[in-house]
């Protein structure tokens, strides 16, 4: 995507998109969440405290980065092809996330463009 980007073969919106909203707000949540609940009995809670607070602050990149698609002004192209690679990108752990965490992480996607205003579609979080 960098060499894209340099290239202008692609725009901002859509490197927001792969890095922010992609990677960090579906791979990284899910990841995040999956560890989250496998220390919820108490192991661990060092561990456990660490993570809550990667957890709290990617909160920020994956805002930072609906505020740049908000400013680029995505195409509704840019939009679909977020929305329904969100799904693609969750599938990647696999058995190692179960199911119920992964679409949760890849619908936050939907439910954060619809609040940002950037489709009208609701979506459920």
């Amino acid at each position: 995507m960098a060499a894209e980007l340099a290239a202008g073969r692609t725009g901002l919106g859509q490197g927001v998109s792969l890095y922010h909203m992609l990677l960090e707000g579906v791979v990284f949540d899910a990841g995040q969440q999956a560890l989250l609940d496998d220390l919820a009995d108490g192991t661990l809670p060092g561990v456990r405290e660490g993570i809550e607070r990667v957890e709290r602050d990617e909160r920020w990149h994956v805002g930072f980065g609906l505020r740049c698609l908000i400013e680029t002004e995505p195409s509704r192209e840019v939009l679909g092809d977020l929305l329904q690679r969100a799904a693609e990108v969750a599938a990647v752990w696999g058995d190692a996330v179960p199911a119920a965490t992964r679409e949760h992480s890849a619908r936050k996607v939907a439910h954060r463009l619809h609040v940002a205003q950037l489709t009208e579609t609701p979506a459920v979080a």
